[in-house]
């Protein structure tokens, strides 16, 4: 996908949610901090401008950006829960199937926002750090065993998966 085609403005609240608080394809939205007593804290809004981050789920594959990870939201969690959100919102009975797929989707809510991708970060931190120790550790174990079956001096089998990838930060 090119860069001119990703989605930018990744929500951490997806706007099929949203939609169940409509009225005249607009919601209000309560505004926790504002400038000045004269500001208003509530404010009519459209859902696609609130709740969302410019490329929180951006990420650079090689040379280029990606919006796979939002894709995949949309097409694992959102998409699948619309007609049982609906359904909720109406007070019309669940399935059990519908039951699943809104677990699933207030599942996936915990881990898409702002605040849980700066948590997750510092655990991520830690992981690779006692990753990068273990393995560390153990090139001298695993070299002795290439060394005994015959595989030092071999080339490294070719892969197209060398690059690098890692989030952009906004």
């Amino acid at each position: 996908m090119t860069k001119q085609n990703i989605t930018k403005d990744n929500h951490y609240v997806p706007c099929v949610y949203l939609k169940g608080w409509l009225q005249d394809d607009r919601f209000f939205e309560y505004k926790l901090l504002v400038s000045h007593d004269s500001v208003p804290r509530w404010k009519s809004v459209n859902p696609k401008g609130t709740a969302y981050r410019e490329h929180l789920y951006t990420r650079f594959t090689g040379a280029e950006e990606s919006d796979e990870f939002e894709h995949w939201l949309n097409h694992e969690f959102e998409a699948p829960a619309e007609k049982a959100l609906r359904r909720a919102v109406s007070g019309k009975r669940l399935r059990s199937r519908e039951w699943r797929k809104l677990i699933r989707f207030f599942a996936a809510q915990i881990v898409r926002t702002p605040a849980e991708y700066v948590r997750s970060q510092a655990r991520w931190d830690e992981e690779l750090h006692t990753w990068f120790e273990e393995f560390v550790e153990g090139i001298p174990e695993r070299l002795e065993n290439a060394k005994n079956h015959g595989d030092i001096g071999k080339p490294f089998p070719q892969d197209d998966s060398d690059s690098f990838e890692c989030m952009l930060i906004s």
